[in-house]
C-alpha cells in the first residue's frame, strides 16, 4: 500500500498539496481582483454615485474555492482524523480495572456487539 511503481504515498501526498497550493493561488487572485458588473462589455454605473457597480458573485465564488481547498489540505494532512482516547478505571485502592471482563455482561444488557469483546 506505501509503494506502487516508484511512487510513495508521500509523493502522491506532496503532490496533492501542491495542486492545492495552485488551486489556492488562482483562487486568492480571483477574490483580490475588482470585479464589475458589465453590460454590453461596459461598466453598469450606480445612478447615485456614478461609480462602476462591483460584482461580488465572483469573490463569492472564489472564496468558496478557497473554503474548499483549505479542507482538502487539512483532509490530506490528517487534521480532521478522530482522536484516539485511552482511559483506565481504577478502584479505590489504586488498581486499574480490567473493563473486557464486563463486555459479556454489556452484550447480554443489549450494550456491546460480538466485535467488542
Amino acid at each position: 500500500m506505501g509503494q506502487t511503481r516508484g511512487v510513495t504515498d508521500e509523493d502522491r501526498t506532496r503532490e496533492q498539496l501542491g495542486k492545492l497550493a495552485e488551486l489556492e493561488q488562482r483562487a486568492q487572485e480571483l477574490v483580490d481582483r475588482p470585479h464589475y458588473h458589465l453590460h454590453d462589455g461596459k461598466p453598469v454605473l450606480d445612478p447615485v454615485s456614478g461609480q462602476p457597480l462591483r460584482d461580488d458573485d465572483p469573490t463569492l465564488r472564489g472564496l468558496d474555492v478557497l473554503l474548499g481547498v483549505h479542507q482538502l489540505r487539512a483532509q490530506i494532512l490528517g487534521l480532521y482524523a478522530p482522536e484516539r482516547h485511552e482511559y483506565h478505571l481504577v478502584d479505590e485502592a489504586g488498581n486499574t480495572l480490567d473493563i473486557t471482563r464486563l463486555m459479556p455482561i454489556f452484550r447480554r444488557l443489549g450494550i456491546g456487539t460480538e466485535e467488542d469483546g
